[in-house]
């Protein structure tokens, strides 16, 4: 969606993970969906372990769903809002960056590279912006 020329991204209104159009509960904060809320789309590269395809089952209503992600943060049921961790499919987890409980160095290794992007961002608008000055004084 483009609002004001930059991309928009639909989120939970709760947490501001992604809205997954369907799901009567955030699989992330597990409040009740409503009306999504709109975000910056902001692209960027993030270096990270590699995805591991997980299964999730809600241990309330039994349905069940599959992510391929590298970081795993879905854990409510999209349809109930149950409780439903994720198993990894081939059985094995892979030490700090299993599901259920992530290792605090993983934890503050997120905040460092989220750290890191927030400053990116501040300089890549004050780039744009100084260039639209001085874009307007030449006119």
């Amino acid at each position: 969606m483009m609002m004001s020329g930059k991309p928009k991204r639909k989120v939970c209104a709760n947490c501001k993970n992604t809205y997954i159009e369907g799901d009567k509960y955030c699989r992330y904060c597990g409040a009740k969906m409503g009306k999504p809320a709109y975000i910056d789309e902001d692209f960027g590269c993030i270096y990270g372990p590699p995805p591991i395809t997980r299964v999730h089952k809600c241990v309330k209503c039994g349905y069940t769903w599959t992510t391929n992600l590298m970081l795993d943060r879905e854990r409510y049921c999209p349809k109930c809002g149950g409780s439903a961790p994720g198993k990894a499919k081939d059985g094995e987890e892979k030490g700090a960056f299993a599901p259920e409980a992530p290792a605090p160095v993983l934890e503050k290794h997120l905040d460092n590279v989220q750290g890191y992007l927030d400053n990116v961002r501040e300089y890549v608008d004050n780039a744009f912006a100084r260039m639209e000055n001085e874009e307007n004084k030449e006119a």
